[in-house]
């Protein structure tokens, strides 16, 4: 199991939005401004592209590969940060979610499929039950075995046992997550 997080996505779309969509903003751009900011989101994704392939590259057949984003972007101003001008508030698309590898049958149909879906999904992949108390629903990915359930992976030695762990960088991810409108600033 590898787990990848790419956040420079949502980051690159939250500033450089009204440069990519120029037809979706309401206000003039200054030409210099579209210059510099035009192609910063599909550079990123390059990049992305380019990280992501060689671990690709090494995946065999047995390998399931989910891609996930939890939303999608509009063009927005926000009132408490003048540079973002793409969000996710209310009227932005949906996410994506993606599946590939495996023995994943070709075009299944995943409905509404979404963010607490990968843990149950990943468990069965990994032959590992799923617990009745997840909210998500397992994905097809066609495993060949019914799925297995026990009550909960949680205990109460386990929940006793978890506790924050400080980290230098804690400050800096507060002050992110704030900047961009995923926490208060309480």
């Amino acid at each position: 199991f590898i787990a990848y997080y790419i956040n420079g996505a949502d980051i690159a779309s939250h500033y450089f939005w009204k440069y990519r969509f120029p037809d979706e903003w309401n206000e003039p751009i200054p030409e210099a401004e579209m210059r510099a900011g035009r192609e910063v989101i599909d550079r990123y994704y390059s990049y992305v592209d380019e990280m992501l392939g060689p671990l690709l590259a090494r995946a065999d057949e047995r390998c399931v590969v989910i891609l996930l984003s939890d939303h999608g972007f509009v063009a927005g101003r926000r009132t408490d940060t003048p540079n973002i001008s793409g969000t996710h508030y209310d009227t932005a698309p949906s996410g994506v979610i993606a599946l590939a590898g495996g023995d994943i049958p070709p075009r299944a149909k995943l409905g509404r499929a979404g963010v607490v879906d990968v843990a149950p999904t990943v468990l069965h992949a990994l032959g590992l039950p799923v617990g009745r108390d997840m909210d998500g629903k397992v994905l097809p990915v066609g495993t060949g075995r019914p799925v297995a359930f026990i009550e909960t992976h949680e205990s109460p030695e386990a929940s006793a046992d978890v506790r924050s762990v400080p980290s230098d960088h804690d400050e800096a991810i507060l002050e992110k997550l704030k900047a961009l409108g995923y926490i208060g600033s309480e």
